[in-house]
């Protein structure tokens, strides 16, 4: 379907901000076009800040360089599960090279794969646990702290040498602390330190059939949207993040109705919003982009590997490109909840590329060569408010954002509310 473009331009100001949840606040609708009620902008070239437009981002030459690395991994995790192997722990990703943790024999139809990668190099490393075994625990530790971990847990997760679990508290433990060195199944326990996690919470006015990575409100509220997917029963729907709020009805800023939210997943902080129609597109302008062709097609559902660069690409920040430090991790959300398992990723270039209006937005990779195509990752769920910087997009006063943002996975929210990523042609 051909998307037409209003110049509409929408006053966002800032409301009464909350320093725990980051939904954007206090959006100021205009009257649509009167030429075309179609696709807008949400500000203006004259607005403060600035964010590189996700053309500039998918030449990034780091994307570039793990193009083949990414696409083996891939490879890799899809085998494994059309397999139901047992025994993947993870991948980490570098220039033409894999690195492949799993427990056990390597099967035969991994073990092809590995063999065949030219030019991409894949070494593997035996470890003692597995990825189901990991996260069972991670769930359970964070669930039912033992005794002796005397501060708030805000996140467990993978180590990054997939070897054990990395516990990070709120406060540092006492040097001469009861905390346990392993699981009750053995599993090394590693401590660190790290505040809790909050809700990072809008691009443009769309029309139906909506996309992924564009702007929606209720009431005060204002969040984005991150893939469209499927139901079993042929429902379409469009997800976004689930702090946003569920069972809400939700708007462009012009007031053209994109859905209304089901309950949702807290645990995943997803919900899916249906009622109207989608496509399986997402945005790939800048924030305040009004270019139509500007869109990627959403080719299948993925799992980021290890030091992957990825592209997160929220409606008031627009899109960046930040690299995967932490996988399969569980995060204590402010105000929340606990959600996971996601990827906690870093702007290495400083930038805080992440804030308040990016909540539900996408998170996504593995570009094919013509960088019309991509995998869905994740979800924009939360900051961690000890690497804020100024942000960039949209701006107003009290906007928080931060270069560190966590980030749950589509896959797990897909399994818990049952749906299938939408698929381009």
């Amino acid at each position: 379907m051909v998307k037409s473009i209003s110049r509409l331009r929408l006053a966002l100001t800032a409301g009464a901000g909350c320093a725990i949840l980051l939904s954007a606040t206090a959006w100021a609708p205009t009257a649509a076009s009167e030429e075309s009620p179609k696709r807008s902008t949400l500000a203006s070239a004259d607005s403060p800040g600035s964010a590189a437009s996700l053309e500039d981002v998918l030449d990034d030459p780091r994307l570039l360089a793990q193009e083949k690395a990414v696409a083996t991994a891939q490879h890799i995790q899809e085998v494994t599960a059309e397999g139901n192997l047992t025994g993947f722990t993870g991948t980490r990703v570098a220039p033409d090279a894999v690195t492949l943790y799993w427990k056990g024999e390597l099967p035969a139809a991994v073990r092809d794969v590995v063999d065949t990668a030219e030019p991409v190099t894949v070494a593997v490393v035996s470890v003692g646990f597995s990825a189901a075994e990991l996260d069972a625990a991670a769930q359970a530790l964070m669930d039912n702290p033992p005794p002796g971990i005397t501060s708030l847990i805000t996140e467990v997760g993978f180590s990054n040498d997939f070897a054990g679990l990395r516990v990070a508290t709120e406060t540092a433990l006492p040097a001469r602390s009861a905390a346990p060195e392993t699981t009750a199944d053995g599993i090394p326990l590693r401590y660190d330190v790290a505040p809790q996690a909050v809700a990072a919470a809008g691009r443009w006015d769309d029309n139906a059939p909506f996309w992924g990575g564009g702007l929606i409100v209720n009431g005060n509220s204002a969040c984005s949207t991150a893939f469209s997917v499927v139901k079993p029963s042929g429902t379409d729907g469009l997800l976004t993040a689930r702090h946003c709020g569920k069972n809400k009805q939700w708007k462009t800023p012009t007031g053209t109705v994109v859905g209304t939210s089901g309950d949702g997943s807290v645990a995943r902080d997803a919900v899916v919003i249906t009622g109207k129609s989608y496509q399986p597109y997402v945005f790939k302008g800048p924030y305040n982009s009004t270019d139509v062709n500007k869109r990627f097609g959403v080719r299948n559902i993925g799992h980021p590997s290890l030091d992957q660069y990825v592209v997160a690409s929220g409606a008031y920040s627009g899109a960046s490109t930040i690299r995967v430090g932490m996988n399969n991790q569980y995060a204590n959300i402010r105000d929340f909840g606990r959600v996971g398992p996601g990827a906690w990723a870093k702007n290495t270039g400083g930038v805080a590329s992440v804030g308040h209006g990016d909540s539900g937005g996408p998170l996504a990779g593995n570009f094919n060569s013509a960088k019309t195509s991509a995998l869905a990752y994740g979800i924009i769920s939360a900051i961690d408010r000890t690497y804020l910087g100024s942000c960039v997009g949209y701006q107003y006063n009290g906007r928080e954002c931060s270069t560190r943002s966590f980030h749950p996975y589509v896959t797990n929210a897909g399994s818990t509310l049952n749906f299938s990523i939408m698929k381009a042609p």
